[in-house]
């Protein structure tokens, strides 16, 4: 992200926690004076059931919260860009971490419950302008055009780094483009949006696995087999339904036995060699010994 973006970024972020920093402090009651009162938008989703299909997305710049996502499946269900999650139920949840408001929203059993958001014109701005560069860039992909589809998503992560879909769509062509190494790169930010995101792994898997076939020594084939496939169980395990990767596991996991069969054999054979030469060592020095021995 260049400079001028991760200023937007923070100050848009900053702006947001400021507004709901005056929210509490002035109280939500309508005996407040206007006159005192900062203008904030705000809105309520009444959800019958766990917010599953709600997509969401971590603060810009270190910030505290979780906000609504720039993905098409927010807008259908009626929710705005970059908006902050400040109430589940009655409790409040602005200044919050991301992972402790994921948590309670897993725990709410009391359904309806209402979700109240603080919208946030920048953002939403911003994020608008990202959901059609990745519009863009999905065409793109589709049409095979992995160039024109790369410059997209980067130009949607510019304006919305924190959107993890963004960092596969990337991963994802950059595989395509024959660059795993760069993929990679691109998928491990993504990981550090979010660790049970089920196709960051499988791409990591694939990646690694390009690795492994185009390493020279065996140590790094195996290295990257062995990550490869770690990787494949980890996306299994969250998504037990991804045949790519289980196909691509089941590629992997005989590479890996083979791999480690033959470094364990170098090893012994190394072992054996180092052994016979020490034997040869010691029956030479022996005989050194009889050959002084004799001449008294």
């Amino acid at each position: 992200m260049d400079i001028e973006n991760k200023y937007l970024a923070g100050a848009a972020c900053v702006g947001l926690l400021s507004a709901v920093g005056l929210y509490y402090a002035l109280g939500s009651s309508t005996e407040t004076p206007q006159k005192n009162r900062m203008k904030m938008h705000k809105y309520t989703k009444t959800v019958e059931s766990l917010p599953l299909r709600i997509k969401w997305a971590k603060a810009e710049s270190g910030c505290h919260g979780l906000l609504v996502c720039g993905d098409k499946k927010n807008k259908e269900l009626g929710l705005k860009y970059g908006s902050l999650l400040i109430k589940v139920g009655g409790q409040r949840v602005a200044l919050d971490s991301a992972k402790s408001i994921s948590l309670k929203l897993k725990e709410l059993k009391d359904f309806p419950v209402d979700l109240q958001f603080l919208e946030s014109a920048e953002l939403e701005a911003k994020w608008t302008k990202a959901v059609e560069h990745r519009t863009k860039g999905s065409g793109f992909y589709k049409e095979t055009n992995l160039e024109k589809a790369l410059e997209e998503y980067d130009a949607a992560i510019e304006l919305h780094p924190t959107c993890k879909v963004l960092y596969t769509n990337k991963g994802l062509v950059l595989l395509k483009l024959d660059q795993p190494g760069k993929a990679l790169e691109a998928l491990n930010v993504g990981l550090g949006l979010d660790r049970m995101f089920s196709k960051t792994h499988a791409l990591r898997g694939w990646a690694f696995q390009e690795l492994s076939e185009r390493a020279e020594e065996l140590e790094e084939k195996h290295l990257n087999i062995c990550h490869a496939v770690t990787e494949f169980k980890t996306s299994l395990r969250l998504n037990p339904k991804d045949k790519d990767a289980a196909a691509r596991l089941k590629k992997c996991d005989p590479l890996k036995q083979a791999y480690s069969d033959e470094l364990e054999a170098r090893v012994k054979a190394k072992q054996e060699e180092e052994e016979r030469a020490e034997k040869e060592r010691m029956e030479r020095m022996k005989k050194i010994q009889e050959v002084q021995s004799c001449s008294f």
